[in-house]
């Protein structure tokens, strides 16, 4: 009996396993936004001039990029199987 892969049990059309991926990345995208936006907000209500923001952006864009390559690994990995 061969052992099934779980590429083998997604049976989904290649337009659902597309759209999983695509909205990832959206997810992605929005947080970075909404982090930013929380960063620019505390700033103005602190008066100071971006020390927040940039911290924010940086620490989002570092999380974004590892969520992103996970997902990328995630799926070169399946593709092997």
């Amino acid at each position: 009996m061969k052992s099934r892969t779980p590429q083998d049990m997604d049976d989904r059309e290649p337009y659902a396993k597309a759209m999983q991926l695509a909205s990832q990345i959206i997810s992605a995208g929005v947080t970075m936004g909404l982090l930013s936006a929380g960063g620019y907000l505390i700033d103005r209500w602190l008066g100071w001039t971006g020390p927040f923001l940039i911290m924010l952006i940086v620490y989002v864009g570092a999380v974004a990029v590892l969520f992103l390559f996970v997902v990328m690994m995630l799926n070169v990995a399946q593709q092997k199987n």
